[in-house]
């Protein structure tokens, strides 16, 4: 359950943020994906979509343990 539930004390913000939402779903919808896992625990912390991304620490929301992730880049091999 959320800590703060923006849907009901915020509902301007909350639609505005959805119809985002939805545009930048729609636009990167057929884009490459990887899925970032935790080492311990093998739940999804983050989603990464095509491009580079640099080396990332994400805390687990499951585990609540730290992994480091290294840089990516998405490429096509030859």
């Amino acid at each position: 359950m959320a800590k703060y539930d923006v849907r009901t004390r915020n509902p301007i913000r909350f639609a505005a943020a959805s119809a985002r939402q939805q545009d930048l779903r729609r636009r990167y919808a057929n884009i490459v994906t990887r899925d970032m896992l935790c080492d311990y625990c093998g739940h999804t912390i983050a989603v990464y979509l095509k491009g580079s991304h640099g080396a990332t620490a994400m805390k687990c929301s499951k585990c609540g343990e730290t992994t480091l992730f290294e840089p990516i880049s998405f490429r096509l091999s030859s």
